[in-house]
């Protein structure tokens, strides 16, 4: 084979040559079952008066045929036999992530997460350097990023792991990997989900729980005019149901307060 070490994107050499038989051997190339095209380079005269058959096989090669196990057959197809020689190949490349770039992993807040993303190789001692990107507008290189705080987010090579996230966890994280060959870098989105209550309810829940930001005060309106109302909560994610509007009456039997659900025909959200 030539080049002995061949590299992502050249073009890889093979000779593949018969034994003396007579007549002389049909010589052909398989992968995976498939038969590849290769060219005759000659026929020559063998020992015992046999011949000897020469085939040249070139390739252009990427990470993908790294691993990748060709055959060469040698058929006398009068005697109906055949041999067979096969050989690995093993073409160097600079790291691949298996991961799509910007892949996003939801996160509960509390909870732990451990995220693997282990890229492939050749040679495969890869050196890995995580980092997380700074918010939009905020300052930083946002080319190398800024380095991940340790107390929680431990980073392993490729792996990731998150303790009790946070929802200021939430963002970008890139991923850098370097062998030999040379290196590439991927990034992923943190989502780190978190409920919502009211402000008034703080002490029945921990204090990094989401919450009510904003509720408009009262508003006076003639009556079949329209009045505006707004809630501004600070949750994650966000559905039709995180913010629902009921309203308390009087009820017709007595004056105890009651709490009816907002009629969606006239009372819009």
């Amino acid at each position: 084979m030539s080049p002995k070490e061949p590299k992502s994107g050249s073009q890889v050499e093979m000779v593949c040559e018969t034994g003396s038989s007579n007549p002389e051997s049909v010589v052909t190339w398989w992968r995976d079952g498939f038969l590849l095209n290769g060219h005759q380079d000659g026929i020559i005269d063998g020992l015992y008066g046999g011949k000897t058959t020469r085939n040249i096989l070139r390739l252009n090669v990427t990470s993908d045929d790294d691993g990748a196990v060709l055959t060469c057959q040698a058929t006398n197809r009068v005697l109906q036999q055949s041999v067979h020689d096969a050989t690995t190949l093993s073409i160097q490349f600079a790291p691949e992530f298996l991961t799509s770039p910007l892949t996003q992993f939801d996160i509960t807040e509390g909870q732990s997460s451990l995220i693997n993303l282990t890229a492939r190789g050749n040679p495969s001692h890869i050196q890995y350097k995580w980092s997380r990107q700074p918010d939009t507008g905020s300052a930083g290189d946002t080319t190398t990023g800024a380095p991940i705080d340790s107390s929680r987010l431990q980073t392993e090579g490729p792996v990731l792991n998150i303790s009790q996230a946070l929802r200021s966890d939430s963002g970008v994280y890139k991923l850098f990997a370097q062998n030999d060959l040379g290196f590439s870098e991927t990034a992923i989105k943190i989502n780190v989900h978190f409920r919502s209550f009211n402000r008034k309810l703080l002490p029945l829940f921990p204090s990094d729980s989401a919450q009510i930001l904003k509720v408009s005060d009262l508003v006076m309106v003639d009556e079949w005019s329209n009045a505006y109302l707004e809630c501004t909560v600070d949750a994650n994610p966000t559905t039709d149901t995180t913010i629902t509007w009921r309203r308390k009456v009087r009820n017709e039997s007595d004056t105890a307060l009651i709490t009816q659900e907002i009629d969606s025909m006239r009372m819009r959200t």
